[in-house]
């Protein structure tokens, strides 16, 4: 089964075209529906901090890397959201990227790009916490099953 797996994975790859880095948003419309999108998961993140500010929550290290990962799912959304404005107030006739230079043209450039940049940072971190919160909280769960 892995073997077919990774068969099918080079065949697919093997026939790719070009994949952009940025995602381009299909008029206005798209483009404030994506930006309520981040203000909604912020929303619901800090719901899951409140919530996980509970007594029952502080107790567990599982918990508390979630906390930390919506913390962190926090950061990213802000950050996307800042650099999805600051995308949208670039000039389209000045442009920041020309072939293979990278013309910083104004403030907005500068904040996307370095924008840009942090959101991947952010976004890891978010699901590393994530996926070892989790793990702790299945350790966990098995602990009190066996006991």
């Amino acid at each position: 089964m892995l073997r077919t797996i990774i068969t099918v994975t080079a065949l697919l790859l093997l026939g790719a075209t070009n994949a952009w880095a940025v995602q381009e948003h299909g008029g206005d419309e798209a483009f404030y529906l994506h930006q309520m999108a981040h203000v909604f998961f912020v929303a619901s993140m800090v719901l899951l901090i409140a919530v996980l500010r509970k007594p029952f929550a502080l107790k567990s290290l599982g918990w508390r890397k979630m906390r930390l990962s919506a913390f962190f799912f926090i950061c990213w959304n802000v950050d996307a959201f800042i650099t999805h404005m600051a995308d949208a107030y670039i000039a389209p006739q000045q442009g920041y990227i020309s072939g293979h230079t990278m013309a910083m043209l104004d403030a907005y450039a500068y904040l996307f790009y370095f924008g840009s940049l942090s959101e991947n940072l952010f976004l890891a971190l978010a699901f590393i916490l994530l996926a070892l919160g989790l793990r702790d909280l299945r350790s966990q769960l098995d602990v009190e099953v066996q006991a």
